[in-house]
């Protein structure tokens, strides 16, 4: 019995020890979440001023994906996300972990997902009711023994949030849905992940509408592929769509046709769908900086590509390069007319034409130079980076 006693005691201490480390070293002990009572009131979309003025400025970050939903802009510091009022930029509601690092934010379906690190990988993923702050689910990116190490590279599309590295892919599933964890809906799940291949580095990760294009390093002989957009680890149908062994070309496109350039060259290439063959080339001009980022934005008839400091314009009915011209970041969709794209401007913002890519006029006012996001809201614009800015 005196064993017994005192190996029960023993269980009861560690347990104890093990609480008290959760509660002061864990998230329960370090993170505080402010919710609101009630959104912010929904912001409506209104003819453009002809002269812009700031109405209020963050030292926060700008949220990628959509980070204007409704009456709120998300934002973030250090340790915190916001979700601020468009109208002001007051707090509405917030969210602080003292013991981690903030590493990215998005928002995406009234969704705000913050990407947290904690001992300097970025692995730890919360998702929050984008008006109100109130908690969705969360996750870690550790599955199936591939973590994911340092700071990763974050692509946010309306229903997917991918998280990848040179080692791994995560595709996250994004909805409007409620959390019910018994019947799977949008508690941040994988709709699958995928793992570098032995000897081999995940380069580059480009998504869209005809699957996601994969392009890897490899010691032997380098890969680009293309996966199914959706399919799981479990399906049974084909996930892998083709594979082009041999193959350095870097992915550029995936939505209307997919396409890939070889480095060194000014050569794009189009590849089928289905086998991954050649079906036509054409050559880009000016010849684009490969290492340089690549973000694209969807038009209602084509699709721009920027890749460094340069917009090349994809049209439909077409595979070649429409026009191109040198621009600090990618220009933005008018939500309202396909016809025009906005773009920062030392003046204020300039429009542009989609299908020539001329300017055809500058909205006047404070210079958004060194701005990274740029969207219409409400009655003006959103100039996100590295600090946010409204404009109206």
């Amino acid at each position: 019995m005196g064993w017994y006693l005192a190996a029960v005691a023993t269980v009861v201490v560690l347990i104890t020890v093990a609480v008290t480390l959760f509660w002061t070293t864990g998230e329960a002990a370090n993170a505080h979440l402010k919710v609101a009572a009630k959104a912010a009131t929904i912001l409506p979309r209104t003819a453009l001023p002809p002269m812009l003025s700031t109405a209020w400025i963050s030292s926060d970050a700008t949220a990628i994906g959509q980070p204007f939903v409704g009456g709120t802009v998300i934002t973030y510091s250090k340790h915190t996300v916001t979700g601020r009022d468009a109208r002001t930029g007051g707090t509405v509601w917030s969210y602080t972990r003292t013991n981690a690092t903030v590493c990215q934010v998005a928002q995406q379906q009234g969704k705000a997902m913050a990407l947290y690190s904690v001992g300097g990988n970025c692995d730890q993923l919360s998702a929050f009711d984008a008006a109100t702050g109130r908690r969705a689910w969360q996750r870690t990116l550790d599955e199936s023994m591939t973590p994911i190490d340092g700071q990763p590279s974050v692509i946010s599309l309306p229903d997917t949030l991918f998280v990848w590295t040179p080692e791994v892919i995560y595709a996250i599933a994004v909805s409007s849905a409620k959390c019910l964890p018994e019947s799977g809906s949008d508690c941040g799940y994988d709709y699958w992940s995928f793992e570098a291949q032995d000897g081999c580095r995940i380069a580059h990760v480009v998504p869209g509408m005809l699957g996601v294009l994969i392009s890897e390093r490899c010691t032997n002989e380098d890969r680009l592929l293309l996966r199914d957009r959706y399919q799981n680890s479990d399906s049974t149908h084909t996930r892998i769509i083709w594979t082009l062994q041999g193959n350095s070309a870097v992915p550029i496109a995936a939505d209307y046709f997919l396409a890939a350039v070889q480095p060194g060259t000014s050569r794009l290439e189009v590849l089928n769908r289905n086998k991954g063959t050649v079906q036509s080339t054409s050559t880009m001009r000016p010849a684009p900086n490969l290492n340089a980022n690549i973000s694209r934005q969807l038009l209602p008839g084509g699709e721009l590509v920027q890749i460094g400091d340069t917009c090349y314009a994809f049209l439909l009915g077409s595979e070649d390069v429409r026009w191109s011209k040198p621009t600090v970041t990618l220009p933005s969709l008018d939500p309202d007319d396909g016809n025009i794209v906005y773009l920062p401007s030392p003046a204020g913002v300039a429009v542009l034409s989609s299908k020539t890519g001329q300017r055809e006029r500058v909205i006047p006012g404070p210079a958004t130079t060194g701005t990274t996001y740029l969207t219409p809201m409400g009655s003006g614009f959103l100039a996100g980076g590295s600090r946010t800015t409204a404009l109206r």
